[in-house]
């Protein structure tokens, strides 16, 4: 294998791991506008009619005019990545960035990411390092795959690990909220939820209502919503709505 072929196989596994599917004429154009070796669309489609055994290696297959991950393709759902992709910029970081993301387990370490890693090692795993990385590793593809709190708590559950305050509990779901939205994102492109709202979408948007609905709060020990009805999560015995909600909404109409 050559040194250009061998950088063109590193530039389709990169990229197909950035934003799940890329195309070859974008490949293209990222590829020749960080080297100064230009290529063609011509080394791409070599690439589509007989995939290098390194690309199946990495779980990426031909798909089309662009390149998939295996895991797209399995379950038939690369159209439905590329309707929540239209309309969305690429992100497209400097060549160095770029091919960290070879790695397909690869992971931008962020304030975010160890503000939430501190925390499971401070109040679930303080002896146990491993255990910690190994929750959050699992956090982060239930992240990547669709934000749902449930399914992220039952990280949590799963292992038996519960939460007996409702303040850890509320600090517990915003380092997670901001996890999320600082991981980058197929259906974004490859951008985090929070570059795509500060760079395109803040801009155009209306000031938010004052009187906006409240976050759900979750039950980190069952993973499910905590109703108004429901007894609160603090263990006062008394309904969530009389309790801890009243203490919420307080806050809020504080911060306005």
């Amino acid at each position: 294998m050559t040194q250009a072929v061998k950088r063109l196989i590193d530039y389709i596994i990169a990229l197909t791991n950035l934003y799940g599917i890329v195309s070859k004429q974008l490949l293209l154009d990222i590829y020749n506008g960080q080297n100064e070796e230009q290529i063609s669309l011509a080394d791409i489609e070599q690439q589509l009619k007989n995939p290098d055994a390194e690309l199946e290696q990495n779980f990426i297959y031909p798909y089309r005019h662009s390149f998939a991950h295996e895991s797209l393709i399995e379950f038939d759902e690369c159209e439905q990545l590329l309707v929540k992709q239209a309309g969305k910029p690429h992100y497209i970081p400097e060549q160095a960035e770029l091919l960290n993301y070879v790695d397909e387990y690869y992971v931008e370490k962020t304030e975010s990411y160890d503000k939430l890693l501190a925390y499971i090692r401070q109040h679930f795993y303080p002896d146990n390092e491993t255990n910690a990385t190994e929750l959050m590793e699992d956090i982060l593809l239930t992240l990547q795959d669709e934000y749902n709190i449930e399914a992220v708590l039952f990280e949590f559950t799963r292992r038996k690990l519960g939460v007996e305050q409702e303040d850890q509990l509320n600090d517990l779901l915003r380092l997670i909220n901001d996890q999320y939205n600082n991981t980058r994102l197929w259906e974004n492109c490859g951008h985090t939820p929070k570059e795509l709202y500060e760079q395109f979408d803040k801009p155009h948007l209306s000031p938010l209502p004052k009187n906006r609905r409240p976050a759900d709060i979750y039950d980190i020990r069952t993973g499910s919503k905590i109703g108004r009805n429901d007894p609160c999560p603090c263990g006062s015995g008394r309904k969530y709505k009389h309790c801890c909600q009243g203490k919420q909404d307080a806050e809020k109409e504080t911060e306005e």
